[in-house]
């Protein structure tokens, strides 16, 4: 295909959004961050990121531990994920892949998440 074989060797750029001094001299770089076109290019990424965890925790276990185990409605499932995770960060023991402390404080959330949603039901 006539590509250069090193492409593939390079290390993207870790966070493109971060404002950096050699920016000033980069006009197409420093519109971007002037018009906040970075700034959106990291909520994105922020929001892949959570989702992409959501996913994985979604899928390690099977839909039976949810419904079964800790009563969760099969359609409320990742939006007890969510509730977990902005109570609980999952994001360093799902690297660190800790999923047997992860089901344990999935079961624990679980009560409240599920108080929560009666209150709201009865409301």
């Amino acid at each position: 295909m006539g590509l250069d074989q090193r492409l593939r060797d390079l290390e993207p750029k870790r966070d493109i959004a971060k404002f950096k001094p050699m920016d000033v001299l980069n006009p197409v770089r420093l519109i971007g961050h002037i018009n906040g076109f970075y700034r959106e290019q990291r909520r994105v990424r922020n929001y892949e990121t959570k989702l992409s965890l959501v996913q994985e925790v979604k899928h390690y276990y099977p839909t039976d531990f949810y419904t079964n185990q800790l009563q969760i409605p099969e359609y409320k499932i990742e939006e007890f994920l969510y509730y977990v995770n902005a109570r609980y960060p999952l994001q360093e023991k799902v690297l660190s892949r800790q999923f047997g402390t992860i089901m344990i404080d999935l079961e624990s959330y679980a009560k409240d998440y599920l108080n929560e949603l009666n209150q709201n039901k009865n409301q």
